[in-house]
């Protein structure tokens, strides 16, 4: 996907990260990098926005939102029992789609192959590559 409507042939548009990847300049418990990725911006507080949900319907559900000019971080989905001890969930999750949500942004939608069994937590963690 490009950031720019009908895209960008020849041209890039990624803008890589730079800066203190643990800085919080708004205090929105949304550190620098995570900010990054999801395309939102670290001088804007942004509780509330829809940046990583779940769904259970039988199946587990995640969309998380990406920020199209961020090829240089990794989403690595995890999950946990305790919240002390994390797994990854690569070979767990099916992806979806993409869908395009304006301002160089995407949701990007995954499916479990199997439902959660019993009380599990889970989270996004990103890292620069």
């Amino acid at each position: 996907s490009s950031v720019s409507d009908g895209g960008s042939p020849s041209a890039g548009d990624l803008v890589p990260f730079t800066g203190d990847p643990d800085a919080d300049l708004d205090r929105d418990g949304l550190t620098a990098l995570l900010e990054h990725a999801f395309g939102t911006s670290d001088m804007v507080y942004n509780v509330g926005e829809d940046l990583f949900a779940i769904d259970v319907d039988g199946s587990l559900n995640i969309s998380v939102q990406q920020n199209l000019a961020a090829d240089d971080v990794e989403r690595v989905f995890e999950y946990s029992d305790d919240l002390e001890n994390w797994q990854s969930a690569a070979d767990d999750l099916i992806f979806v789609n993409t869908t395009n949500i304006g301002n160089g942004r995407a949701r990007l939608q995954y499916t479990s192959i199997e439902g959660p069994a019993g009380t599990q937590f889970w989270r996004v963690r990103v890292r620069q590559r």
